[in-house]
């Protein structure tokens, strides 16, 4: 392997010496980071193969999703099995990720609070101390109450050299640029074209383009391709407000799970029948006479079986675009040397312990999955069950990629988990995945 490894380099060197630089220049790989907003982790395949069928087909038999490119990160790098948000709520957990700070130290302690202007992200460090080509695409959930909140050329930038379709908050389900603007809408919004078309009328024909989530994709890997045009290492994250509610999703996604029945899971069960006797900060206003019919109509719920239907649509569409991003890396030739992080900003219950969402500290909310793959410098099958925090993924990464911590002006609370995510897998990590 490793004779082969340099004769292909050599040869690569001959041919084509840019992508010899991209690909094989491990003292600066490239970053991708995609993150979705509101995800259940049961819901990636690569997970159910580590939770087994009790923990991971908790809907019901065969009720799951495929997520082969999902899937295919964590197979070919490594998957946290315990990794979690510090607060399961949108803006004190993205300030989190991106600084590796507590929330109560970045000023957004609370959801819609703006993140403290003097704040030092990863991307910061990055371009400054690395010289990265940075990009922002997607929700940012940063910038207070303003709603898109588009700010592409403000001082709020946080070290990302291009943000023009970054926006602060809202689960917008389309993007255009419209007269040189950028434009959100919701999913029966009414356009201003003066023919009271609604937006899902009006991109009919272009759903797989200005879809939020194929967008989104697409733009971040507009960034890329300037990047690489370049020759700039680079730094980029995709901020995808799906799976979040408004549980809407493009054609053919809205309809590829009807065939599935949901049921209540059984932590579900056992919160409606209080068995265990819930904590006052879960408790449910129902009398435990109610409990069986509760779960019998929940299970009947035609709205509620859609809700789920769509949630596992939007998701599929996100393990597609993953597809999308590792084919383009491929086509690059820089897909070895790109480190590709999935993550989230934090859980969604789907009826476990009975409630959904987020904002409590169940394992499904404040649990969120992450995937990483790097191929030059992460090994197969790395399966990490270390607890980690998002608060470690700005120092852990910054390690990853060459940056001396001591050097960064930064005081992290997060710990650098790098000597353990690439670390050599032991022959039972392999075994178990």
């Amino acid at each position: 392997m490793f004779q082969f490894w340099l004769s292909f380099q050599g040869l690569t060197f001959f041919l084509l010496p840019h992508l010899v630089a991209s690909q094989y220049d491990t003292d600066k790989p490239n970053l991708v980071v995609v993150y979705t907003d509101e995800h259940n982790f049961r819901t990636i395949g690569a997970y159910r193969e580590l939770l087994g069928k009790r923990h991971s087909e908790i809907w019901g038999d065969d009720v799951v999703v495929e997520t082969p490119n999902l899937d295919r990160l964590a197979h070919e790098g490594a998957i946290f099995t315990s990794m979690y948000t510090v607060a399961p709520l949108c803006t004190p957990s993205r300030a989190s990720f991106m600084t590796g700070l507590y929330p109560k130290s970045t000023g957004a302690w609370l959801n819609h609070n703006a993140m403290d202007r003097d704040m030092t992200t990863w991307a910061q460090i990055l371009r400054q101390k690395r010289g990265y080509y940075t990009g922002y695409v997607g929700k940012w959930h940063l910038d207070g109450n303003e709603k898109p909140g588009w700010n592409p050329n403000s001082d709020r930038s946080f070290g990302f050299t291009e943000n023009e379709w970054r926006y602060n908050r809202g689960h917008w389900k389309f993007f255009e640029k419209l007269n040189g603007e950028q434009e959100a809408y919701e999913w029966d919004q009414v356009v201003n074209d003066n023919t009271g078309r609604k937006a899902y009328e009006k991109f009919a024909n272009s759903m797989e383009t200005n879809y939020a989530t194929d967008f989104l994709m697409d733009k971040g890997i507009d960034v890329m391709r300037r990047a690489i045009n370049a020759n700039d290492p680079f730094a980029v994250m995709i901020s995808i407000p799906d799976p979040h509610s408004p549980n809407i999703v493009r054609p053919p996604y809205d309809s590829m799970y009807d065939d599935m029945e949901f049921k209540v899971p059984y932590s579900g069960k056992a919160a409606l029948k209080k068995e265990p006797s819930l904590p006052g900060w879960s408790a449910l206003n129902l009398d435990i006479s109610q409990a069986w019919s509760t779960i019998d109509e929940l299970e009947h719920d035609e709205t509620r079986k859609v809700y789920y239907r769509r949630i596992f649509g939007m998701i599929k569409l996100v393990d597609d675009n993953v597809g999308k991003l590792l084919d383009f890396l491929e086509r690059k030739g820089v897909d070895k040397n790109t480190i590709i992080v999935f993550s989230s900003d934090h859980g969604d219950m789907l009826g476990e312990h009975a409630k959904h969402n987020k904002g409590k500290p169940y394992e499904t909310s404040a649990g969120v999955p992450m995937l990483l793959r790097w191929p030059n410098g992460v090994s197969k099958g790395r399966v990490i069950d270390t607890a980690y925090s998002n608060i470690d993924f700005a120092p852990t990464i910054l390690s990853m990629m060459n940056v001396n911590l001591r050097n960064t002006g930064v005081e992290f609370h997060g710990i650098d988990g790098s000597d353990e995510v690439l670390a050599h897998p032991s022959e039972d990590e392999f075994d178990n995945f």
